[in-house]
């Protein structure tokens, strides 16, 4: 980013300016840019804008200028120096600016701000530059300067509505640290999971309020559904209101210091950032493997698993009887419902008549391949049993896990082929027509919701003549919504922050704030 040595004094025509300094001489300023009416920057300050012009281009030693009347100015970069004691008012000031300005103005890149449109008056004011300059110092500057102007705010999977409260959020981080949370691509490369604040603060021995710093964590980190429940389809700027409010009054205690820029090597020789740093290099290079050669590997072993799979299931089928042939009618129904919860297609399929087809083998395949995916990545199983989690007393669960399941089954008879059976089933997803939409909190964010329903099916026998049962129908006679839990969650791991257990929250001390679940 610019700092405040790009910023300086000349003098044209025995009349002093102050400047800009935004590339080499040598460079060629786009005449087409150039063309029309100039377009006015505005500065705001105490709840009012006034437009601001700016007065040329020229050349100055050994860089190309944007010149303008006397006015001193602060770049963004100085919010972790020379301006680091006011940051949270000259932020605010920021975001306020943002929000009131008219969108075309502001016309956002990627739904962000670039740093070198944004400056910082003495009197705490903010000035911001009309989009045709952003785009003058865009196409004469280095990739490099690109970069460290624009694409390190660029935060990648998250809505464009939520993307300027991310940058501001961003901005507060810088200011903390010195370092952006999304600059190094080692953090990029992990799925963008900005190294946690609250490890970083401490490791750089930075005392700051532990309020402020999980906030600013927790908006960094925020899942796409959170994400949706702050900023819904609200454009960028207006969606400001939610951080302006949350952020307008804190405790700050950190003052001003010397501009020194930090890279990844510098953390990596830090004794409490090093097993930190490392875990994301190694995850690093799986990703980079993966990305290059995974496709390859991937379709190679999907294809030989498919033939292999393919004989082999149909050999075994032509020969052997399911191992549900010398079960009675209620054993096999069981034997379904624990398949399903098990998520295992094959042995919900083995007592299905040739041709019958599960109401729920699809659904069951997708939760499947999603667990064995998470599985061979992190080795975790994501998806918790229904009967075993109510028969422990139903408890948080770790947030990155999923109720999915049927219990409490009851099994009628009705005729000697025929059996009438209800249970309850745990879905983590609202189905179509059957849950009314609820408005759900913003905050907390460690919660996970299930929705529960009544389900009535029917199932149907036949005796084959190779002499046992097998299910020759199954209807779903009826699904009725219950209600909806709202479950706290806990990490045991969390992917996001990449430290163990006892740098968060325990399972222990999340079950001590939430003694049951919440019932909608």
């Amino acid at each position: 980013m610019f700092t405040n040595k790009d910023i300086i004094e000349i003098e044209l025509e025995n009349k002093k300016y102050n400047a800009i300094t935004f590339s080499d001489k040598s460079c060629e300023l786009p005449s087409f840019l150039l063309q029309g009416e100039k377009q006015p920057g505005y500065i705001y300050k105490n709840d009012e804008f006034e437009k601001w012009y700016w007065s040329g281009f020229t050349t100055h030693k050994e860089s190309k200028c944007l010149y303008f009347e006397p006015l001193k100015l602060y770049p963004l970069a100085e919010l972790a120096f020379s301006l680091r004691n006011k940051a949270p008012l000259l932020i605010t000031n920021l975001a306020k600016a943002l929000l009131k300005l008219d969108s075309k103005f502001l016309d956002l890149q990627n739904g962000i701000v670039s740093a070198w449109r944004i400056y910082f008056t003495e009197d705490n004011g903010v000035l911001i530059l009309p989009r045709n300059l952003s785009d003058i110092f865009s196409s004469t500057s280095s990739e490099a300067t690109r970069y460290d102007n624009a694409n390190y705010f660029i935060h990648a999977g998250i809505l464009p509505s939520f993307s300027l409260i991310d940058q501001m959020s961003q901005l507060y981080y810088y200011s903390i640290t010195s370092i952006r949370p999304f600059e190094f691509k080692t953090v990029r490369e992990n799925s963008y999971n900005a190294i946690s604040l609250k490890i970083l603060s401490k490791a750089l021995n930075i005392n700051i309020d532990y309020d402020l710093i999980d906030k600013i964590d927790k908006i960094l980190h925020l899942k796409l559904s959170k994400i949706r429940d702050i900023s819904s389809n609200l454009e960028p700027q207006i969606a400001l209101k939610w951080f302006i409010e949350r952020f307008e009054k804190i405790t700050w205690t950190l003052e001003n210091k010397e501009y020194l820029k930090l890279d990844i090597n510098d953390l990596l020789n830090n004794e409490n950032l090093q097993s930190t740093i490392l875990n994301y290099q190694k995850k690093e290079k799986r990703i980079v493997f993966w990305r290059k050669k995974g496709t390859i590997i991937i379709v190679s072993t999907i294809i030989a698993a498919f033939v292999i799979g393919f004989v082999v299931g149909r050999v075994k089928e032509a020969l052997a009887p399911p191992y549900t042939a010398e079960y009675t009618k209620n054993e096999i129904i069981d034997a379904y419902y624990q398949s399903q919860n098990n998520l295992d297609v094959q042995k919900l399929e083995a007592s299905l008549k040739r041709g019958t087809k599960s109401p729920v083998a699809n659904e069951i395949t997708t939760l499947f391949v999603t667990r064995q995916t998470r599985m061979a990545y992190e080795q975790i199983d994501t998806i918790v049993n229904p009967i075993k989690w109510v028969n422990e007393g139903m408890p948080p669960i770790d947030d990155k896990y999923l109720i999915y399941g049927v219990g409490d089954i009851k099994i009628t008879q009705i005729n000697e082929n025929q059996y009438k059976v209800e249970s309850i089933y745990y879905s983590p997803y609202p189905l179509e027509n059957e849950v009314v939409e609820e408005t759900m909190p913003i905050e907390p964010t460690n919660q996970y919701t299930c929705y529960r329903f009544k389900q009535t099916e029917i199932f149907t026998f036949e005796y084959n003549d190779r002499g046992w049962f097998e299910i020759s129908d199954i209807t779903n006679s009826n699904m009725q919504y219950i209600d909806t839990l709202i479950v706290p969650t806990f990490s045991s791991y969390d992917e996001n922050y990449d430290i163990n257990l006892d740098e968060r929250e325990t399972k222990s001390v999340v079950e001590e704030k939430y003694a049951n679940v919440i019932y909608k």
